[in-house]
């Protein structure tokens, strides 16, 4: 496993098990995200699986203070979402961090995903609770909605008739109406 570079003191360690998403910087002691975020592989590469890269994010002592981090709910090309809860109101929230990529066109994607759920109010899409950003890594902070994935419900089969799959994707169609 390779070793870490910390954000806040630039010292290099060797953070433990690859699946503990947040560490200790052993010299400065900055809580630190750990994030493996996807990169998309030539459609020619024999291996279709994506390589992942680890990156880490400054946890602030501000953000620590607001929101206490679960672990992760998912990975995509571009961000990283992890499960966390709200430290001033209880609730369970969902944080979204941008770590794919920190280009224009990544960041004015985000930018807009924000905007377009910021108004929006609707049962089928999530509300939105915070924007902000860790240093160089924006975050969008959105309620959690319990239950898995779509995907995961399929795959494991379990939406039992044509009927529940019906329901769920008119909510889903509903859901992508109002953001449009």
């Amino acid at each position: 496993m390779s070793n870490l570079r910390c954000p806040t003191c630039d010292q290099l360690f060797a953070p433990g098990d690859v699946d503990t998403s947040l560490v200790d910087c052993p010299f400065c002691g900055r809580l630190i995200l750990r994030t493996a975020a996807s990169r998309p592989e030539a459609a020619t590469d024999p291996d279709p699986s994506p390589a992942l890269s680890i990156r880490s994010i400054a946890l602030t002592d501000e953000f620590s203070g607001r929101y206490r981090l679960e672990g992760p709910l998912g990975r995509g090309a571009f961000g990283t979402v992890f499960r966390a809860t709200s430290l001033a109101t209880r609730r369970p929230v969902a944080i979204k961090f941008l770590t794919g990529s920190s280009d224009a066109a990544a960041l004015a994607r985000f930018r807009r995903e924000a905007e377009a759920l910021g108004r929006v109010r609707h049962a089928n899409v999530v509300e939105i609770v915070e924007v902000g950003a860790l240093g160089v890594y924006p975050y969008l902070v959105t309620e959690l909605v319990d239950g898995g994935s779509l995907e995961g419900a399929i795959e494991n089969r379990e939406l039992r008739s044509l009927a529940e799959f019906r329901g769920l994707a008119s909510d889903c169609l509903l859901g992508l109406q109002a953001c449009h």
